[in-house]
């Protein structure tokens, strides 16, 4: 090292020349030249993101230039045939039928999700209709009244009657005294010890299981009450519930 004035001769750690009386500069060792990004990182990006790649390996100064213009030349070569391949007639064919498959794989997954929707639908529709079956058969359980009851309370008052059991859903017991039927409709009517008695109307689609009905045999019959329109406690829409 020398002065920067008089040229002479001077050491690291010196702060005036002693030869001319200089004000030296703090003595700052060089710092080693980058050695850029590392090899793994190069890499990795030539494969994901070939420019900064490229950028990252020019500026990597331990990188033989042959190496860097082979690497360089063999990425522009693939590009280039790339490029080709996708405007040739192979390439736009084949670019075609994976655009077919994607939009068919997108309609079969959106109709398999219609399907799985309307399935679900299905099922919560079902599983409410049994609910709803359940708490009627409940309710109807709950309600539970023989013949001589149910007449009772219509003789004693029949607005009051009516409040509880018309257009309610329940369970009347007694004994089969009558099966006719009635103006195409299929009636049987059941009585209690006490002379009380209810006509229970029933579809025809009953009509199998009237037909095996014995008259005194004990019966629960399920159905809607209807009043006493012309003095006969009515239910409509009715079931056996068990006939012994």
């Amino acid at each position: 090292m020398t002065c920067p004035r008089c040229r002479a001769p001077i050491q690291p750690g010196w702060n005036v020349c002693p030869n001319c009386g200089q004000q030296l500069a703090p003595f700052q060792p060089a710092r080693p030249p980058s050695q850029g990004a590392s090899d793994a990182v190069i890499i990795i990006c030539l494969f994901f993101c070939m420019p900064i790649g490229l950028i990252l390996m020019w500026l990597k100064p331990t990188w033989n230039i042959k190496v860097k213009l082979g690497v360089t030349g063999a990425i522009v070569a693939l590009v280039i045939a790339m490029t080709a391949y996708s405007s040739s007639p192979a390439g736009k064919a084949a670019s075609a039928a994976y655009d077919r498959q994607q939009a068919a794989e997108a309609t079969a997954a959106k109709a398999q999700e219609a399907k799985d929707a309307a399935a679900q639908a299905a099922r919560d529709r079902a599983d409410a209709a049994a609910a709803q079956r359940q708490r009627a058969a409940a309710a109807a359980a709950e309600m539970r009244v023989t013949a001589d009851q149910l007449a009772a309370a219509y003789d004693a008052n029949e607005i009051a009657a009516n409040k509880q059991y018309d257009h309610k859903k329940f369970i009347v017991t007694g004994r089969v005294s009558e099966i006719a039927t009635a103006i195409g409709a299929l009636d049987v009517t059941v009585t209690g010890p006490n002379g009380g008695s209810v006509v229970c109307y029933f579809d025809k689609d009953a009509n199998d299981q009237l037909a095996a009905l014995e008259k005194g045999q004990r019966i629960a019959i399920e159905g809607t009450g209807g009043g006493a329109p012309v003095g006969l406690v009515m239910m409509s829409d009715c079931t056996i519930v068990s006939a012994t």
